[in-house]
């Protein structure tokens, strides 16, 4: 479902699965978030989905997410933007970054590195002033700068880059563009000005600005929000590989993401979701304040806040 008003306002944000899979509990607690401070601010809510890895791709998962976002209420603005459908756009993309010297090529294998690090598999940027002859069967690494920079996350407050550095993957050698270049390159395109995603991506918010930076330094910041992540009792990242669960309407899973919000009451596990959604909107303010921003203030960008739900 898609609504058919298409405004124009300062705020344009979106949501981006992976379709490996359906919707679990954790994605679906990731699209309430961005859906719900989006129309908060009377913003447009985009729907992308990251379809470039296609190994994880499954065939029936991205019509099993469209359905499941439509039966929640979740309608997003405008025309749904696949990432595959921008091959074209990613690869010009890349070749500027190698026309402005912002990148190189990268011959090192996963056990190269770990031989080097001691069983580390954190890249020491080996191959950055080795100027390797730039070629699409070899790994691209963005280069990024040195020196630390800082950035302002609105929940989670000031963060710093980490040390020490490492350049990530904008081209990897089985053929697909890298999430920082893709992503990145997305939000321009796609017109964003808001980033809500979960603190796992907290980090990637630097490359990203980078590289933004490096195509388009014109452009406006963007503002990024990161919320916590939802966790199973054994520590595990809700999420598709950890074997977690599909949602589906009106059994309960908007209550418990209602629930973990604060704002439970007086609802019940037993109402129709379009209510439970509309009082979690209702109540978006005092959400931002007693849930998001307080779990979410100073952290820093190697330190991830976790809520245990199961």
């Amino acid at each position: 479902m898609k609504n058919k008003a298409l405004p124009n306002p300062l705020y344009i944000g979106r949501f981006a699965p992976s379709p490996s899979g359906p919707l679990h509990l954790g994605s679906l607690f990731a699209a309430v978030i961005s859906y719900c401070d989006a129309k908060f601010h009377q913003g447009v809510w985009r729907l992308r989905i990251d379809d470039l890895d296609t190994p994880r791709v499954q065939p029936d998962a991205i019509t099993q997410q469209l359905h499941q976002l439509d039966a929640f209420g979740l309608g997003w603005d405008g025309e749904v933007y696949y990432q595959s459908q921008h091959t074209a756009d990613y690869l010009a993309a890349l070749y500027d970054l190698q026309a402005k010297q912002a990148c190189y090529t990268c011959h090192c294998t996963r056990q190269m590195i770990r031989e080097r690090q001691q069983g580390q598999v954190q890249y020491d940027n080996f191959c950055r002033h080795r100027h390797h002859p730039f070629d699409l069967q070899q790994a691209w690494r963005l280069q990024l700068p040195d020196q630390r920079s800082s950035w302002q996350d609105q929940w989670c407050g000031k963060q710093t880059s980490p040390q020490p550095v490492e350049d990530p993957i904008i081209w990897r050698r089985d053929q697909i563009f890298g999430y920082h270049l893709a992503c990145a390159w997305d939000e321009w395109a796609m017109g964003m000005t808001h980033v809500v995603r979960g603190q796992d991506l907290l980090a990637a918010s630097w490359p990203q600005t980078l590289l933004r930076q490096h195509w388009h330094p014109s452009a406006a910041e963007l503002v990024y929000k990161h919320h916590p992540l939802l966790i199973n009792q054994q520590g595990l990242k809700l999420s598709k590989s950890a074997q977690s669960q599909a949602v589906w309407p009106n059994q309960g899973a908007l209550y418990k993401i209602a629930q973990i919000l604060g704002v439970a009451d007086p609802l019940n596990a037993k109402m129709p979701d379009q209510l439970i959604l509309q009082a979690i909107q209702d109540n978006w303010a005092k959400i931002m304040t007693d849930f998001l921003i307080q779990n979410t203030s100073e952290q820093s960008s190697t330190s991830i806040k976790q809520v245990c739900v199961i």
